[in-house]
């Protein structure tokens, strides 16, 4: 029986393998500078965490800071130290300084001034209706004359003497040519009974203490 032959363990010549390239290829640069701007990136962001927060930096008195609040206050402005020196100037003149004259005390009840203005109210009320034509006062003031004009034409007059308070006044009046006559008579007492009131209204009115 024949045996089968046994294969050869002798290799034949080997193929000629082929010899590396001794410079790197294109990929291989790229892929590493890819790698070195990686890393750097990673340290700038390491670094820029490893500064302060914004509000504890911004809080922070700089030099710069400090000299400008040391610098003196704008003109206009007085500092602490000039303040407290104007006060005590005024505190030294306020203790030498006269007193002053009290407060005038507010009164009311007729007063003189207010003559003028009753006059004109009173002329002026529906039972009365006159009109001031000219007026005439003394030198000393005491005496006031009224030369009036009723709505009728009628000439008038009203004389008024100043006399001591609570009174302050008296008056009298004439209309026409014949005060007797009660047409006459009755315009009379209404101008007369409208200037009292007129003075009471201003009297109740305040008024100071030396006014007349």
């Amino acid at each position: 029986m024949r045996q089968a032959p046994v294969p050869s363990l002798r290799r034949g010549p080997a193929a000629p393998a082929h010899r590396a390239s001794s410079r790197p290829s294109q990929f291989g640069l790229l892929q590493r500078r890819g790698l070195l701007l990686a890393a750097l990136a990673s340290i700038a962001l390491l670094a820029g965490c490893a500064k302060k927060p914004f509000a504890a930096a911004s809080l922070a008195v700089t030099e710069e800071e400090k000299h400008l609040a040391d610098d003196p206050p704008p003109d206009g402005v007085l500092s602490p130290a000039e303040q407290a020196e104007v006060l005590a100037a005024f505190h030294s003149l306020a203790e030498f300084a006269p007193p002053t004259d009290p407060e005038p005390i507010i009164t009311t009840g007729r007063r003189w001034s207010d003559v003028d203005n009753a006059v004109a109210d009173a002329c002026g009320q529906e039972a009365v209706q006159v009109s001031v034509v000219r007026r005439i006062r003394s030198n000393d003031g005491n005496l006031l004359v009224y030369h009036l004009e009723t709505i009728e034409d009628w000439p008038g007059r009203l004389v008024i003497h100043r006399v001591d308070r609570p009174i302050v006044y008296v008056a009298e009046a004439q209309f026409g040519r014949f005060p007797g006559d009660p047409k006459y008579r009755r315009r009379c007492d209404a101008l007369l009974t409208a200037l009292e009131k007129s003075m009471d209204a201003y009297g109740r009115k305040r008024g100071f203490r030396d006014e007349p």
